[in-house]
């Protein structure tokens, strides 16, 4: 599974999932993983800096930083990036908490 593997296990265990991304290659992989799974699923094609989700929507998100590893970054800087996603993060969730999962350095 190459693409969508987060919005698939959240299916399988049952959770209302809405992924997004700015590559449309991608949201074809993850239509098709999800698909395949019959899992219930919505998938947006937006920017993590300005996503298309009204404030406080939900009670969870779950991501894959740093972005752009292996996508053209379209921000200023990784860093700029990220920042500007951890704010749309915590805009869109409702308790405004969000745990994050760093990987290792290569």
């Amino acid at each position: 599974m190459r693409h969508g593997g987060i919005l698939v296990e959240a299916g399988l265990m049952g959770i209302t999932v809405i992924g997004g991304d700015m590559q449309r290659k991608i949201l074809l992989g993850a239509k098709m993983n999800l698909e395949h799974y019959k899992i219930d699923y919505t998938l947006l094609f937006e920017d993590a800096c300005r996503l298309a989700l009204l404030d406080e929507c939900m009670d969870a998100v779950v991501t894959d930083p740093p972005y752009g590893r292996s996508a053209a970054i379209k921000a200023e800087s990784l860093e700029d990036m990220l920042g500007k996603s951890l704010k749309e993060i915590y805009r869109v969730l409702k308790t405004g908490n969000a745990p994050f999962l760093f990987p290792s350095a290569p």
